[in-house]
């Protein structure tokens, strides 16, 4: 987490040195990443970097920090827009989150996002992006309001569970078209028979008319 210096500085410095960090971050992997770059884009000295971040890991975890918020903003968002359908928003969050035709589609969040990803094939792990258990848990349970729970079957830690499987088949799936084992139609489908099996294991059967 950066320091309480860091988030004290004026927004447009503050922005300079995220926006600095996220071109070098863009270019090369973390290993290869360089401070002096960033420092030189930002206009900050070396002393002042570590008056705000113990070093660019710290500085990298908490820049996918800030995109993981963004998916589940994006997430809520897209639950409210198909009345708190879980499964109809997790489809829509995979089609949003999928392979896109070109990068010049995708938000430039995104887009920062699956590049961090092929720059770095290992940081999938919570740990990676710097996220304790705890706090993964607790954006899991804040999705919980925007859900239309009455055609559920299940309690809030189960809920949190299948939000869970749903977000991690998701991404596991989008990551096997980026590196060429699935199509994208493949891996939808694939999705959408998994969000049909959820759906009729843990939604009340309708009630006839």
């Amino acid at each position: 987490m950066p320091s309480s210096t860091f988030f004290n500085l004026p927004e447009t410095k503050r922005r300079k040195l995220l926006q600095a960090a996220e071109a070098e971050f863009r270019r090369v992997p973390l290993a290869n990443a360089s401070i002096n770059r960033i420092i030189k884009d930002a206009g900050i000295s070396r002393g002042s970097f570590y008056m705000y971040f113990e070093d660019k890991t710290e500085l990298f975890q908490y820049l996918c920090q800030q995109q993981c918020q963004q998916v589940n903003d994006e997430t809520i968002r897209l639950f409210t827009a198909c009345g708190g359908d879980l499964f109809d928003g997790f489809l829509r969050l995979f089609d949003l989150l999928g392979p896109a035709p070109d990068d010049m589609s995708r938000p430039e969040w995104l887009s920062d996002i699956y590049t961090y990803f092929k720059n770095n094939g290992s940081i999938s792990s919570l740990s990676a992006f710097g996220l304790k258990r705890s706090e993964h848990l607790q954006q899991m349970y804040a999705l919980l309001p925007c859900l239309d729970r009455t055609q559920l079957c299940v309690t809030d830690e189960e809920t949190v569970a299948i939000i869970e499987l749903l977000f991690s088949n998701c991404i596991w799936l989008i990551g096997q078209c980026h590196v060429g084992l699935l199509e994208p139609e493949e891996a939808r489908a694939h999705y959408v028979r998994t969000l049909e099996l959820l759906r009729r294991t843990f939604c009340r059967p309708a009630q006839a008319s």
